[in-house]
């Protein structure tokens, strides 16, 4: 898979999702987006890029453009877009928002890159264990799994 945040150049497809994909596999592949956004989050040289530019954003604000456009767009766009198949699929619920569904996964992952990362000496940084990564994907999928599921041999185009 390609990294989410270090490899700017590629394009964001999302994870392969189609008709035969089960809801199981479908997590699988939501965490396994997670784990690497999480990984390369935490490593050391970008949490010292990161220092870099929230310290130097009020002299050039451009910084903080580049860096949104660089890092935060491009994994919120690949999680929007599994999001996105997953609806296309009948495994998310009809009427979730993809933005702030996207959001929603993202945003829990990136607390322990504020807190366990960004805001620790690079000495004392801690990862967080692959079951909390897991328990945040799976209370994401719980909260855009289909509500009322459609029978996938009746899916719409």
């Amino acid at each position: 898979m390609v990294s989410l945040v270090t490899a700017p150049d590629q394009p964001h497809t999302g994870p392969p999702v189609d008709a035969t994909t089960s809801a199981a596999e479908f997590e699988a592949l939501l965490l396994q987006q997670a784990e690497s956004l999480v990984s390369d989050l935490m490593q050391p040289s970008y949490l010292a890029l990161a220092r870099i530019v929230v310290a130097e954003t009020p002299r050039d604000p451009s910084l903080a453009d580049l860096f949104r456009t660089a890092v935060a767009a491009r994994a919120l766009g690949a999680i929007s877009a599994a999001v996105h198949a997953g609806g296309e699929h009948c495994l998310v619920d009809r009427g979730v928002d993809i933005g702030r569904a996207a959001r929603a996964l993202v945003g829990p992952l990136l607390t322990y890159v504020l807190l366990d990362g960004l805001l620790r000496a690079p000495d004392d940084i801690r990862r967080p264990s692959p079951d909390a990564v897991r328990g945040q994907v799976i209370l994401f999928c719980r909260s855009i799994r289909p509500r009322h599921p459609q029978p996938r041999d009746q899916e719409t185009s």
